[in-house]
């Protein structure tokens, strides 16, 4: 039976009777070290369930010995030069214990002789002694609890950093594939020389309501009598750079380029301009510059207005004098061509891209809104210089071997925003015509083409007769051209051979890094189904047979997408699971460290070096992996991390919990615990949702509103608190309900709540003193400047004022001293 405790440091020790039986009577003599006898019988022997090796690796803090019988309580205050003259070394043969028996009557003389004796001897510490040894274990177990919340918060850090680089290897992963070669086919090009007309901002339902009216003269007739148009849906994000590098490279854009904010791309990649054998850009800075980067010296020459004249403040007046600049500097560049050999060359040469970047409606949208008048008046001119250019080219050239295409980067939200991913900002128009595109009439069901926006890329490639760009991920939309089969055929063909080039760089080069025993390759196209694929469309081509060619060749694009991906997010599934355990483990660590539950038990020698044992086992064998495939170095880190992490998790567990204890805890649980975790997990998995749907936050907060209310009443809160609780938190639930953006400013609002704000902050300064005092009244007075600086702006905008450097300085320095306030207060 146990009979007391032994406390050593931060460690409790049960000590029990070995052959205690209900007669024995407890008085429990004090003796540490050998096999101390303090009267009785010697059969009956009082022993620590903790071995001896164990308890020497504690001999600092306080030890204190007391029975549970509450005949007594005994402290003993010890240092490490104390412990040693009070309590006797413990041998390895030796072990803590303490005797009792029937006790005689030089049994019991002996043992009050001893607890007299030990008692005086710790009375000899003096009040100031034993206060200055519990102030300094006190100061220890301080520091040492520092040193660990320390620990605890820089591996926090270092767990939470990276979480968020490992969105950038997982989903942020460039689709860029190096090595891949060109593929060439040997046929006719339909056309000479391309002419790229790009809108940008230009929303798919406003051109073809515009170009069904009767107000539209060009426009309308051309998709009439000469045009093939439809829908080119872009994807997210809808910004201008991904949309013109889906359009004129091929591929969706490179995560990576956020590290530039969207202006510039880390790693180079291929281009229709870059395949051609001359590119004339006009436009925009920000856009038709970076094709340049990258290219055939001399092979792309840009034209470009100053970024000044880009602006979105309205104060230039209309935005319609960005479109005019591009279209009056093509007609200048023909005009002097015939004085300038140069000049003459480029334009004559076969394989030749005209680029003109037209930002006037982007601009117009963000300032006037798609909707607008102005935003029209862009699409007029747009529909006036298209027509000009277009004449201007045929009577150079007079060859009609000219090919056309007009669409845009990406549409506009109501409201003048693009990013997302709604209707209004993924489609767009597309229009083609000239040398080699068929004209399509539209059907009473939809618009004759539906393509996606990186298929331009190949159509483009494909009309001058250039390899398609090698990074490209488009399908060639046959149906556009107004050539024969065969001729179609031959086409796509090359579309499928640069498609299986990519998809074959991609493969090899993860089989040159992986161990065949650890190799997955993508079955559905093996090298044999590759060869086969190419033999089978060679055969029908010589049969003329083509129907069964296209059909294999569309297969086999589709095949080759696929395994691109495959190959492309190889290595995405280990690493979910690592940073999944990265984060499972920091929250674990995290409630096991801030629990109230302290540690009781000190886990044992074996099941610590077990493991240890297993994640040292387990990192040196993923060491050897990362670095025999040649893996970048961050997968040691998304490896060790994990291990770390669990290492220090199990460690507590087995410090903190008894595992028998806890399933008996857990099969004990009752109907009403049960409910409040399920109410948790399900709390838990609607903020998930609320990522794919913001409305399902209302739900949330319902739940979350319902809930406070009846903890309100069961507090017993008064009425009129109950009713404020529910109706705030009822309305805060709605807003996510609400669609907080409808195309209209509503400056009153933010006004009236940096008001609200405003009173409060006087308030609060009133209640202040000293130093708080002033800087109240500064944060205060600077609020108030914001508040007007706000609607100011709101009015010099509105008004197409534009922003005076008076706001700008105004902004910037009421922003850095609220900031330098939080760092100092």
């Amino acid at each position: 039976m146990t009979v007391g405790r032994l406390f050593i440091g931060s460690t409790v020790y049960e000590v029990y009777n070995e052959n205690a039986s209900r007669n024995t009577h407890d008085t429990v003599p004090l003796g540490v070290g050998g096999n101390a006898s303090c009267g009785g019988s010697k059969q009956n022997t009082l022993t620590a369930e903790k071995s001896t090796e164990t308890l020497r690796k504690f001999r600092s803090g306080l030890a204190f010995l007391y029975d549970e019988k509450n005949t007594g309580h005994l402290s003993m205050d010890v240092n490490d030069g104390d412990r040693e003259e009070l309590l006797m070394p413990l041998s390895n043969e030796s072990e803590l214990s303490i005797t009792t028996g029937k006790p005689s009557a030089l049994g019991l003389f002996i043992t009050v002789l001893c607890e007299s004796l030990l008692f005086l001897l710790i009375n000899n510490f003096t009040e100031d002694r034993r206060k200055c040894l519990l102030n300094s274990a006190c100061l220890t177990s301080q520091k040492e609890e520092i040193m660990i919340n320390l620990k605890i918060s820089i591996l926090g850090l270092f767990a939470q950093v990276i979480l968020l680089l490992s969105i950038f290897d997982i989903y942020f992963k460039s689709p860029i594939i190096n090595g891949i070669p060109d593929q060439n086919v040997d046929y006719n090009p339909p056309a000479d020389r391309l002419v790229l007309f790009v809108g940008d901002g230009l929303r798919a339902d406003t051109f073809y309501n515009y170009a069904n009216e009767s107000s539209s003269l060009y426009f309308k007739n051309l998709l009439k009598t000469s045009a093939t148009y439809g829908i080119c849906h872009t994807r997210v994000p809808t910004e201008s750079r991904p949309g013109h590098i889906a359009l004129i490279a091929g591929f969706y854009e490179d995560p990576s380029a956020i590290f530039k904010g969207w202006k510039d791309n880390i790693v180079e990649f291929d281009s229709v301009f870059n395949k051609s054998d001359t590119t004339i850009s006009w436009g925009s800075p920000d856009i038709v510059s970076m094709f340049k980067k990258g290219a055939i010296a001399g092979n792309v020459h840009t034209y470009t207005y100053d970024p000044e004249l880009q602006d979105f403040s309205g104060k230039n007046g209309s935005s319609v004098i960005l479109s005019e600049w591009v279209f009056n500097k093509v007609k200048l560049f023909f005009d002097e061509s015939k004085s300038d050999e140069v000049i003459q060359r480029r334009l004559m040469k076969k394989k030749l891209v005209l680029f003109l970047h037209l930002l006037g409606t982007d601009v117009s949208g963000h300032i006037d809104k798609p909707n607008s008048k102005e935003y029209l008046e862009n699409l007029i001119y747009i529909e006036k210089g298209i027509k000009e250019i277009e004449q201007l080219l045929e009577s150079y050239y007079n060859d009609n071997r000219t090919a056309y295409i007009f669409t845009s980067d990406h549409g506009m939200t109501n409201w003048g925003s693009h990013g997302d991913g709604s209707a209004s900002e993924t489609e767009v128009p597309i229009v083609t015509w000239g040398a080699g595109l068929s004209y399509a009439k539209k059907n009473s069901v939809s618009l004759p083409v539906n393509i996606n926006q990186a298929d331009v890329a190949p159509l483009m490639a494909t009309l001058i007769g250039v390899p398609i760009p090698v990074h490209s991920v488009g399908i060639l939309p046959l149906n556009l051209f107004n050539t024969d089969a065969e001729a179609r055929a031959k086409y796509l063909l090359a579309n499928a051979l640069q498609m299986n080039a990519a998809f074959s760089t991609a493969r090899i080069k993860i089989e040159q890094q992986l161990f065949k025993l650890f190799y997955s390759p993508y079955k559905p196209l093996s090298t044999s189904i590759q060869d086969r694929y190419l033999q089978d469309i060679t055969t029908f081509s010589k049969l003329s047979r083509t129907d069964e060619s296209i059909k294999l060749c569309y297969e086999w694009i589709n095949l080759s997408l696929q395994g691109i991906y495959y190959y492309n997010t190889y290595y995405k599934l280990p690493l979910l699971l690592c940073v999944t355990f990265v984060s499972l483990g920091w929250i674990t660590l995290l409630i096991l460290e801030t629990s109230s539950i302290k540690k009781c038990r000190k886990i044992n020698r074996f099941h610590k070096l077990l493991i240890n044992g297993i994640c040292l086992t387990v990192a040196v064998c993923s060491s050897f992996l990362i670095s025999a495939q040649s893996l970048p170095m961050q997968f040691y880190v998304y490896t060790f991390m994990p291990l770390i992490l669990w290492c220090m998790c199990i460690t507590r567990i087995l410090q903190i919990f008894n595992l028998s204890h806890m399933t008996q805890k857990i099969l004990q649980l009752k109907g009403s615990e049960l409910f409040e975790i399920l109410f948790y997990l399900i709390g838990i998995e609607l903020l998930v949702w609320t990522f794919f749907e913001r409305r399902i936050l209302t739900l949330a907060l319902a739940i979350l509103c319902i809930w406070m209310t009846v903890c309100s009443i069961e507090k017993g809160f008064l009425p009129f608190q109950i009713a404020a609780i529910f109706c705030s938190s009822a309305l805060f639930a709605s807003f996510p309900a609400v669609n907080i953006i409808d195309g209209h400013t509503k400056i009153n609002y933010v006004v009236l709540g940096g008001t609200i704000l405003l009173l409060s902050g006087v308030t609060h300064y009133k209640n202040q003193n000293g130093v708080r005092k002033i800087t109240t009244f500064a944060q205060v007075l600077l609020l108030g400047i914001a508040i007007a600086n706000v609607m100011f702006v709101s009015s010099s905008i509105t008004n197409k004022q534009g922003l005076s450097s008076v706001n700008k300085v105004i902004s910037w320095t009421s922003s850095s001293n609220k900031l330098c306030y939080k760092l100092l207060f």
